[in-house]
């Protein structure tokens, strides 16, 4: 009392299991596709703050420069040398004919 499948069921197995199959690879394609996306991102990422991290270090090595300590002085606090005298414009249309103040 052995029961027998079609052919056509048999062909029907096959053909669901090829085509689920077909489905999954794609999908799993697909996540493969976005996952390489995220990891140049992340590459490009990692790539600037390397960069960053050398320019600081540079940055960090000049900090201990007297000249590096005086520019900071004299542009962050306005500090002066003992013996500079400090010239500020106060009408820069007179110096500059009327026109507007041109531009850095």
């Amino acid at each position: 009392m052995h029961k027998r499948m079609s052919v056509w069921t048999i062909v029907g197995l096959c053909l669901l299991i090829a085509v689920l199959s077909l489905w999954k690879i794609s999908e799993v394609n697909r996540d493969l596709s976005e996952q390489r996306d995220v990891y140049a991102q992340q590459k490009l990422a990692i790539s600037v703050l390397e960069n960053k991290q050398m320019d600081l270090q540079e940055e960090l090595k000049l900090a201990d420069t007297d000249a590096f300590i005086e520019n900071q002085a004299r542009t962050l606090y306005n500090f002066m040398m003992p013996d500079e005298i400090r010239l500020v414009i106060v009408n820069p249309e007179a110096l500059y004919g009327g026109e507007e103040v041109p531009s850095d």
